[in-house]
């Protein structure tokens, strides 16, 4: 029997169980960006699996990883950080959301004279 049945062909499939929704999928995920980010000079922290840094000369850029959250940060001075969204984008197709505003129920609010969490 194959997939396509004569006479069901108005018939439609539903999933019971999304693919997003399996644990295998999460796993996954966070082993093609932990090797893409090594292989791109960032380190793992030790004491944080979901937390990358990379040191280029004395500019340091950090990753935090949330589920597919992804917050990139560094020197607002330097072209490393759109360098590194236009990297990161051109791999796993990104889209860049501009400054944070809310990351993990948290309002941020960026000024001259640095960041408020709310």
């Amino acid at each position: 029997m194959g997939f396509f049945q004569k006479g069901k062909e108005t018939k439609v499939c539903r999933l019971k169980k999304a693919l997003y929704d399996l644990k295998q999928v999460s796993r996954a995920w966070y082993e093609k960006i932990h090797a893409y980010l090594i292989a791109h000079g960032f380190y793992n922290s030790p004491t944080k699996s979901t937390l990358y840094v990379k040191h280029e000369g004395d500019v340091l850029l950090i990753i935090a990883l949330y589920v597919d959250d992804m917050l990139l940060t560094g020197p607002n001075n330097e072209m490393h950080v759109a360098d590194s969204k236009v990297e990161l984008n051109s791999a796993f197709e990104m889209p860049d959301l501009d400054l944070l505003h809310y990351y993990l129920g948290i309002q941020f609010k960026q000024c001259d004279g640095g960041i408020t969490l709310c």
